[in-house]
């Protein structure tokens, strides 16, 4: 059956009433361009102004604007409930307190219309409320090609895995009803389940160099905040052992580069969560000790990710001794020591 819609764009928002305004406004362009997408805004249960505005959009543009009202179960139900009912060839996840360049959003379109993908990749900007200025990701243009398969992602993962985030893919649609694992309700961090578990399935890559998304930062408030993710440390850890237990169970049945993507996308969370207990924590006794616990547990599930992260796990405690904090481990990484100490583990 043809699909009416290219692009569902999902907005998981709870009491998003300060951000949503700016978030919708910036999906407006032209009646050609809108009427080639939806977008779903997901009520997950707020308190405040937040289905109002989104019904106000609704009523005025109802072509566009959808808002589906849910008991409140997390960002990951708000995501689930979004897929469920998108309709378009595509989806994209925006979080309710960012938005997207409106001057691209006809560009990125016509490119989806153009090509047939599991997932596409584009750039973002990041946005420091602090500075109010923008910032491209991290990535290589140059050394990306238009298309790619996971072998080419895993030879290339310096280059582009930037570009795996919520903020950077955008899935079709069916591919990642198929291949997807239902995100967990009440749990933060769940975007690394979402940007993960589907693309190690993906046979077709296709990297779009159009400015999409604009993602927010420098807000106290948010799950990434170093205080946040300090008080969130046990939603880390439930990330990382539902990641570690799934990629166990399929382990057998991942071809070569499909277990390296997972094993790369997981080095990822585990490490932040060595960071997170070790430099953030303030009690630095007992960051240490959950720090030992994962350490020894990835030991015994996962040997080959437990020795692609030994050395930053020794440096991370090493650290926590000295009570560095993690702007000063910033420092570390970039520090003479530290790549004579890489080098020698690589020889």
């Amino acid at each position: 059956m043809e699909q009416s819609k290219i692009i569902s764009f999902i907005i998981p928002a709870y009491n998003s009433e300060k951000y949503l305004y700016k978030c919708l406004n910036s999906f407006l362009l032209n009646e050609n361009t809108n009427s080639k997408m939806e977008v779903i805004i997901v009520n997950d249960g707020s308190t405040d102004g937040t289905e109002k505005i989104g019904n106000d959009f609704a009523k005025k543009y109802p072509q566009i604007f959808q808002v589906v009202s849910k008991k409140n179960g997390g960002h990951g139900s708000a995501v689930n409930e979004g897929t469920k009912k998108a309709k378009g060839l595509y989806l994209k996840v925006i979080d309710s307190d960012d938005w997207i360049l409106t001057e691209n959003l006809e560009n990125y379109i016509s490119a989806l219309e153009s090509i047939s993908a599991d997932v596409v990749l584009t750039p973002y900007f990041f946005y420091n409320i602090q500075t109010h200025s923008l910032q491209p990701c991290s990535y290589s243009d140059k050394n990306i090609p238009s298309k790619l398969t996971l072998n080419d992602v895993c030879e290339k993962w310096t280059d582009v895995k930037e570009l795996f985030t919520i903020h950077g893919i955008t899935y079709r649609t069916e591919f990642y009803r198929q291949n997807s694992k239902t995100l967990p309700e009440h749990i933060f961090y769940d975007d690394q389940i979402y940007t993960t578990v589907p693309c190690c399935y993906s046979k077709c890559i296709y990297y779009c160099p159009i400015f999409l998304y604009i993602y927010r930062i420098g807000d106290s408030s948010q799950s990434v905040s170093e205080k946040n993710q300090a008080i969130r440390n046990t939603h880390l850890k439930k990330i990382i052992l539902s990641m570690s237990q799934d990629y166990k169970q399929h382990k057998e049945q991942f071809l070569e580069y499909e277990g390296e993507f997972y094993l790369e996308k997981m080095k990822i969370v585990l490490l932040s969560y060595y960071r997170v207990t070790c430099l953030l924590l303030s009690d630095r006794r007992q960051g240490r000790k959950k720090a030992k616990h994962m350490n020894a547990y990835m030991k015994q599930l996962i040997p080959e990710l437990w020795q692609s992260t030994k050395m930053k796990y020794n440096i991370f405690v090493f650290l926590s001794l000295l009570h560095f904090s993690s702007r000063q481990y910033q420092y570390v990484l970039n520090s003479i020591i530290y790549k004579h100490i890489k080098k020698y583990q690589n020889s």
